[in-house]
């Protein structure tokens, strides 16, 4: 289904790119960090912008907020 998880009303546009997990991977003497993220699905108005090209779920917001308080 291709609608907002959040409010279940829109055409999701974006994923949240909130980082919840990370893990090495190596390939040929290299190795490099990958970043799982949220990947809620959300419409515009429910994206959190919390800088360009950065936008989170209204949950990892208020979890984000939290933690600066």
């Amino acid at each position: 289904m291709d609608l907002c998880e959040v409010c279940k009303k829109r055409h999701y546009t974006k994923l949240c790119d909130f980082a919840v997990g990370s893990g090495i991977i190596s390939s040929s003497r290299n190795f490099a960090e990958l970043t799982r993220t949220c990947d809620k699905k959300l419409c515009d108005k429910c994206a959190v912008n919390i800088w360009t090209d950065c936008d989170i779920c209204p949950g990892h917001a208020e979890e984000v907020r939290n933690k600066l308080i």
